[in-house]
């Protein structure tokens, strides 16, 4: 799991993201894909992650790397005030800033 996250990583800065902003898009999309919170993962460091939830989070970093996409239309989520909200490119993504 953190040599997947590393590579990851890597290839999110070498494209020019923050790394502080990677790690969190990161740690998202991996959230979401295996439906499991963040703090599974650290507080469960055996958890793995399968090899087909392993390529679409691949996918879908190269998506974000290559048509510059929020990772929120990515994934269609976007969370607010502990709700969770369909979002595409139509829609604004909420901020925490505007809660």
């Amino acid at each position: 799991m953190k040599k997947f996250k590393s590579q990851l990583l890597k290839q999110m800065i070498e494209t020019c993201f923050e790394e502080k902003e990677a790690i969190s898009e990161i740690d998202f999309l991996i959230s979401v894909i295996c439906k499991k919170d963040k703090k599974d993962f650290y507080l469960n460091p055996t958890l793995t992650i399968s090899d087909k939830e392993k390529t679409i989070i691949k996918n879908l970093i190269k998506r974000r790397i290559d048509e510059c996409l929020p990772v929120q239309y990515l994934v269609n989520k976007a969370y607010f005030m502990n709700e969770e909200f369909f979002v595409d490119k139509n829609v604004l993504i909420p901020r925490p800033e505007t809660e």
